[in-house]
């Protein structure tokens, strides 16, 4: 029986169905990082914690995350209270650069050009999807290691949110070691009610100083207008 602390949910690049056709599109991933965050959860103490506050535990009530095998991201990472997308940095050869611009045109964003130097990506804006090291026939650009994209806050509902993202790339025990701290710090300030997302702060630098484990970063007070902080009107 699933574990009704947590809700997670894998693309199946990372988690295909028996018999089900591969995703082609998925970045390689050697880690069951389902189970890993699954494992992550319970030494944090998190199905304990929520058990005991909620004997009846609701769909609301748990935990999302949402693991993608690629930046298309279709299990909706970014609406969930964690979430992970698989993505590469292309490393560059330009001395195998013969000029042809084969990455240039598989850039659905339209981030590589080509100059003298090689093939050169706007790596601000680059989603890490490795299409252009695919396209190119002369190894010009090459997939270095995959990583996690990591963002956490998202949500669905009557007041949607979409998660803030740190910036890089992270190794697998350092996505598990962002969830463990996040939940840890959940759990320091859950209250009946109040969603993760509304106790989290929206800028990533923030964000960043409670998953990676910095000095101790302030919870954002939940907005006056969020329901379950709203005062009733007085009669």
């Amino acid at each position: 029986m699933p574990d009704p602390s947590f809700r997670l949910t894998a693309c199946r690049g990372l988690d295909p169905a028996p018999g089900a056709r591969p995703c082609p599109h998925a970045l390689p991933c050697d880690a069951d990082m389902a189970g890993m965050l699954a494992h992550t959860l319970a030494e944090v103490g998190w199905p304990a914690f929520l058990a005991e506050k909620e004997p009846s535990i609701r769909r609301h009530q748990a935990v999302k995350i949402a693991l993608a095998g690629y930046p298309n991201a279709c299990t909706g990472p970014q609406v969930a209270d964690f979430g992970l997308i698989r993505a590469c940095r292309p490393a560059r050869e330009p001395d195998r650069c013969t000029g042809c611009g084969a990455c240039a045109a598989a850039c659905p964003e339209g981030l590589v050009s080509i100059t003298p130097d090689g093939p050169v990506i706007d790596r601000r804006s680059c989603l890490g999807c490795g299409l252009c090291v695919r396209a190119c026939p002369h190894e010009a650009l090459t997939l270095s290691r995959p990583g996690w994209r990591v963002m956490a806050g998202g949500r669905l509902g009557r007041h949607p949110a979409l998660a803030v993202e740190l910036p890089g790339l992270f190794s697998d025990a350092e996505a598990a070691a962002c969830l463990a701290r996040l939940t840890a710090f959940f759990m320091a300030r859950h209250r009946p009610g109040v969603r993760l997302s509304a106790l989290l702060p929206t800028d990533a630098a923030a964000l960043g100083q409670i998953l990676r484990g910095a000095a101790s970063a302030p919870a954002r007070r939940p907005s006056p207008d969020h329901p379950r902080t709203r005062k009733p009107p007085r009669t």
